[in-house]
Order: structure tokens, then sequence, then C-alpha cells
């Protein structure tokens, strides 16, 4: 399967309410559904970490995303057919401290350009 740039696993929310997968709309606004369009506008990912670890099983990620008014943390075990959690954010500052506290401080972690 050929993902789209951007793609970021587990994305499954509207305008911030929760969405089963197999429920998404198509088309939103004119711009194809994909994990990486919420709220009908495009995504942003401001910031990436990965932990080093190249397994299926060790892979974990970071990301920060916006769609310029809203901000969201999503913490990704297993790379892109794992497991994800999303949480939403009321401010940048506040979803970089939320990222660093699911790296917990450790030295492995890098961050990636976006």
């Amino acid at each position: 399967m050929v993902r789209p740039a951007g793609w970021i696993a587990g994305a499954t929310a509207i305008r911030g309410r929760p969405v089963a997968p197999d429920r998404l709309p198509k088309i939103i606004l004119g711009w194809p559904v994909t994990p990486s369009v919420l709220y009908g506008q495009p995504v942003r990912i401001e910031r990436h970490w990965w932990n080093g670890n190249r397994s299926s099983r060790g892979r974990r990620d970071v990301y920060i995303r916006t769609d310029g008014q809203r901000w969201e943390v999503q913490a990704q075990t297993g790379g892109d057919a794992g497991r994800s959690k999303v949480h939403p954010c009321p401010s940048r500052a506040s979803a970089e401290i939320l990222a660093e506290a699911w790296m917990g401080g450790r030295p492995e972690w890098r961050e990636l350009a976006p």
C-alpha cells in the first residue's frame, strides 16, 4: 500500500470527535481524507522523534502536529502497523511538555525532520 506524504497511523478524529476508521468520509471540503487530514484541514507535523529502534516491536515515535489552530501529540508503537494514542493539547507549549513526558527523558530519542 502506497501512503501519502505525512501519513500518520491511528488518526481517527474529525473536528476533535472520535470517528471509527470505517466511518470516515472519503472527502472533506475537497480534500481526500487520509489520516493526515483532521478537522477538514491539512495537518502539519511540527516535530517528530524516534527512539532509534528499527524493529517493529521496539520502534516508538512521538509526533506533535497541528492544523494551525488545534494541537495534538501522537505516541506510536510498532511503526505504521502498530498502535498509537493521540492527545489533544490546548497549545504548542503543552504539546511539547506532553511529548517530552512520553519520551521519558531517555537519551536514545532523536528528533527527525518532520
